[in-house]
Order: C-alpha cells, then structure tokens, then sequence
C-alpha cells in the first residue's frame, strides 16, 4: 500500500483509526533495506510497524470521489451522491430548504459494496419520508 503523512488508516484487529506521523528507510548494510511506517491514534499513542506488516494489518480510510446517483421513493425522484471507504458508505442530498442531509453506516458493520449501498439508501429514504410527513403536519396545523 502506498503511504503518506497524514494518511488515515484502521487496524484490522481493532478497528481502531490511526494517522500516519513518519516513515523510515534503513539499510543492513548488506543490500537489504526496511521501510518503516509510524502511527498514532486519537489517544496519541503510536506504534511503528514494518511495510510487511502493515500492509497485512490495517487498511487504508481513503473515500472515493462523490458519485451523483438517484433514488427512487414511490414516482418521485431523489438526486444523491454517495461515496465509500473500506468501512462506510455516505449519502448526501439537499433538501427542499437547501440544507444538507446525510445519511451513513456504522464504522462497525459488516457489509459488502451492495449491502452498503442499500443501508444508506433505506437510511436516506426514511429521512425524506420524515420530511414530507413533516411537512403534512405544519399543512395540517394551518387548518
């Protein structure tokens, strides 16, 4: 995995979200050479880990770029973008007063690219049906 300061990685064992601080290069002085990666979580503990084993024990938290999507709630139309990790899937779209809602899986549940697609679009039709019944309520109120 290609690496760099700032990265953020999780922790296969813990699931458990670590920064890249440092890397380090050393030579044995017969040919062989060692990268080194050092890391620290939000408690600012670190642990400095060689390339080997790193690449087996955590994985990177990159997001991808925003991907424009629609969908679908009885005959209306909903434009979304989503984007993913290795751990989570978001989904965001405006709402009719221009805010931004979101909708997101847990960091701790188990899915695949389909399933997570699914949670957050249940997720993210559950918050418009709040806002149209939101809305019938306040037209409600007026009478």
């Amino acid at each position: 995995m290609k690496v760099k300061i700032g990265d953020k990685v999780i922790c296969k064992l813990d699931n458990k979200e670590y920064t890249i601080i440092s890397t380090t290069t050393s030579s044995d002085g017969v040919g062989k050479s060692s990268f080194r990666i050092k890391m620290e979580n939000k408690n600012k503990n670190t642990i400095e880990v060689d390339e080997v084993i790193f690449d087996e024990m955590f994985e990177d938290d990159n997001w991808c770029d925003w991907i424009c999507n629609s969908i679908y709630l009885g005959d209306n139309s909903y434009r979304v973008s989503y984007r993913y990790n290795n751990r989570m899937f978001e989904m965001k779209r405006a709402n009719d007063k221009g805010e931004t809602v979101t909708a997101k899986t847990h960091p701790d549940d188990k899915f695949d690219f389909y399933k997570g697609f699914e949670i957050v679009e249940l997720r993210m039709k559950k918050q418009i049906l709040k806002e149209q019944l939101k809305s019938i309520e306040e037209l409600l109120k007026r009478y």
